[in-house]
C-alpha cells in the first residue's frame, strides 16, 4: 500500500493473505483449453461445378498468392467456437480462416496441427499449386435464395478448378471448400473430376485451430514424417470439418478495500510472476486522498 493508505484489516477476499503494507495471493490457475479439431468423411460427394452454374471465374490467383474475401455482417461463419466475417483464399489449396497475409502462405504441406503459420487453417488440398500456370478460380455465395434474406440457407464456395501442380503442370486438381453461413458451423470439402496425389506426392488434407496445436488429417504426407490417412481420389466422398469450442482459463478475483490515512495523490502496484513467462508483469492504479 502506497502510505496514503491502510489496507483495512479482515477485507482481503479472494484466497489472498494479508502482508505488512499489502496483500498476497499464490496459487495454480488452471490454464485455457485450445478449440478441438476433427475431420471426416461423409457417405456422398457434393461436388457442384461452379462454372455449370454459369458463374464465371472471379478470383485471381498465380504462383504463391492469397486473396482475403469477406462475407456479409450479418452471415458470418463459425470455425472452433467463434464467428468470422473473412477468409484468405491461398493458391495452394488451403484458405485462413479470418484471412491471411504473405506469412500465411506455404508451397510445403505440413501434417496438422503445426504452431507454424499458417494457422486456423482449411486444408481442402494443400499442395505445391501454380496458378500462373492455368486453372479457374471462384468464390461465390450461393443458397436457397438471396443470402441477404435471413429464412434462405447460404453457403460460401471456393473452387480451385483444373490447378495445376507446380513441378507438372498436366497434372490438374479440382476441389471445392464449402462453409455455411446460417447460424452453425458447417465446412466441408468437395472433389471433383480430376485429383492428382499432389505436387511430388505430397499433400494435406485436414484443419487445424488458431493456435497450431490441435488438428486433424483425413490424409498427409509431408515429406517429414509418417503418411497418416487415405487421399481423396477424384469425385471421392465428402470431408467434414468440425471443432469443439475451446474453454477460458481459469480467473481468481481479488478483493480489499483500503482506508485513506494521509492526504495526497498516491499509484499502486499490482505485481504478477509466473514460472509461465519471463520477468514481473506490473499494473499501476492512481488516486488521490483528499480527506483522511
Amino acid at each position: 500500500m502506497p502510505r496514503q493508505l491502510k489496507l483495512v484489516s479482515g477485507s482481503v477476499t479472494g484466497g489472498a493473505t494479508e502482508t505488512v503494507g499489502g496483500l498476497t495471493f499464490s496459487g495454480m490457475l488452471t490454464g485455457a483449453a485450445p478449440p478441438n479439431v476433427s475431420a471426416g468423411r461423409l457417405s456422398f460427394n457434393g461436388y457442384l461445378s461452379l462454372a455449370s452454374l454459369g458463374a464465371p471465374p472471379n478470383v485471381t490467383l498465380g504462383d504463391e498468392t492469397l486473396v482475403n474475401l469477406s462475407v456479409p455482417a450479418t452471415r458470418p461463419f463459425f470455425f472452433g467456437g467463434q464467428s468470422y466475417t473473412t477468409i484468405a483464399m491461398v493458391s495452394n489449396g488451403y484458405a485462413v480462416v479470418g484471412g491471411g497475409t504473405a506469412a500465411d502462405i506455404s508451397f510445403i504441406n505440413r501434417t496438422f496441427p503445426n504452431t507454424a503459420r499458417p494457422n486456423n487453417t482449411l486444408g481442402a488440398f494443400w499442395t505445391d499449386l501454380d496458378g500462373s500456370a492455368g486453372g479457374n478460380y471462384y468464390a461465390y455465395l450461393v443458397g436457397t435464395g438471396p443470402c441477404s434474406n435471413p429464412a434462405s440457407f447460404c453457403w460460401l464456395i471456393l473452387e480451385w478448378e483444373n490447378a495445376p501442380n507446380w513441378s507438372n503442370p498436366a497434372q490438374r486438381n479440382t476441389f471445392q471448400i464449402w462453409i455455411g453461413l446460417n447460424g452453425v458451423e458447417d465446412i466441408t470439402y468437395s472433389y471433383g473430376p480430376v485429383l492428382s496425389s499432389g505436387d511430388g506426392g505430397f499433400v494435406t488434407v485436414g484443419a487445424e485451430n488458431a493456435f497450431g496445436n490441435r488438428g486433424a488429417n483425413i490424409y498427409s504426407n509431408d515429406g517429414f514424417g509418417p503418411v497418416i490417412g487415405t487421399i481423396p481420389t477424384a469425385g471421392s466422398n465428402d470431408v467434414v470439418i468440425e471443432t469443439t469450442p475451446g474453454a477460458p482459463g481459469q480467473t481468481v478475483t481479488i478483493g480489499f478495500r483500503a482506508q485513506g490515512v494521509r492526504t495526497g495523490r498516491w499509484t499502486n502496484y499490482a505485481e504478477l510472476t509466473s514460472p509461465a513467462f519471463f520477468g514481473t508483469y506490473i499494473k499501476s492504479f492512481s488516486g488521490e486522498v483528499v480527506r483522511p
